[in-house]
């Protein structure tokens, strides 16, 4: 099929594509180039206040508003068809694909069975991750995602050992799986000039970075513990965290008991990561499944 005909709805929780600026919003305005048109539904609440609207030439941004993160999967069909039924999506010149397998991949199935549009699910995570954890949220996200992932047309993963595990559990889905990695411009981050340097913007000699989500699954309280211990021999280590989320105020309160608040950073999101990474010593990352 050639991509520049084609019509893509995406369903997707990444609220940062709302956001003016954004690396993310800029990559979907990129992504834009490629194909017709790109219509992107995204889980946001109605309390933040985001708008419906035109980012791009041909590319669109739906947040669905919800009264509660309990509306999303239904506020997200809603607006998928609303999208379909306005833009005369067809079936042989139009593609449904999903940023996960869990409450973004069941929008997705309703959407492919009622309006029969080929269904591709994108896997960023191991969708097996959740064999060990009892949290009742992550077994029905586990149930879910076999179930999805079975009816998706193709799934698109970041690694080749993702693919081998759904393969291993999930053989049915076999034939339908590609890899591809998350795109990275090696050269330009190699020649990128630093704009600042983190050991004199935070008055630290040896910096850990860490940039993710401030969520559960990311597992910072391992990090602020592991610095707590490290401080203890070099205390002139400090830990400079990119991201937002959930846990912001949980974390700051446990670098605060850890008696490590002076030498942990919470920088909230950032544009310019590069200078982040070129100038920090080590990168940190403490998920629990990626």
């Amino acid at each position: 099929m050639d991509s520049s005909g084609l019509k893509v709805l995406m369903i997707s929780s990444d609220r940062n594509i709302l956001v003016p600026g954004s690396v993310v919003r800029g990559r979907m305005e990129e992504f834009g180039g490629l194909v017709e048109e790109l219509h992107i539904v995204i889980f946001s609440l109605r309390t933040k206040g985001f708008e419906s609207g035109q980012i791009a030439s041909n590319v669109w941004v739906y947040p669905t508003s919800s009264r509660s993160k309990w509306f999303y999967i239904q506020d997200a069909f809603r607006i998928g068809g609303q999208i379909i039924s306005k833009n005369n999506f067809l079936k042989s010149r139009s593609l449904l694909t999903v940023q996960d397998p869990f409450e973004a991949g069941l929008v997705g199935v309703w959407i492919k069975k009622k309006w029969h549009l080929p269904l591709e699910i994108q896997m960023h995570i191991d969708p097996m991750f959740l064999d060990g954890y009892d949290r009742p949220l992550d077994v029905i996200r586990k149930q879910i995602a076999r179930r999805t992932l079975v009816a998706a047309d193709s799934l698109r993963v970041v690694a080749k050992f993702i693919k081998d595990r759904i393969e291993k559990s999930l053989p049915l889905v076999k034939k339908f799986i590609y890899v591809l990695p998350v795109y990275i411009d090696k050269e330009k981050v190699k020649s990128f000039q630093a704009s600042f340097d983190l050991h004199e913007r935070y008055g630290l000699r040896f910096v850990v970075l860490m940039v993710a989500r401030l969520t559960p699954q990311k597992n910072l309280p391992l990090a602020l513990r592991v610095l707590k211990a490290v401080h203890a021999s070099f205390p002139d280590t400090g830990l400079v965290v990119i991201g937002a989320g959930v846990d912001e105020e949980k974390l700051k309160s446990l670098a605060k008991r850890l008696g490590i608040e002076a030498q942990v950073v919470f920088a909230g999101w950032q544009e310019d990561l590069a200078s982040y990474y070129k100038t920090s010593d080590v990168f940190m990352q403490t998920s629990k499944f990626e």
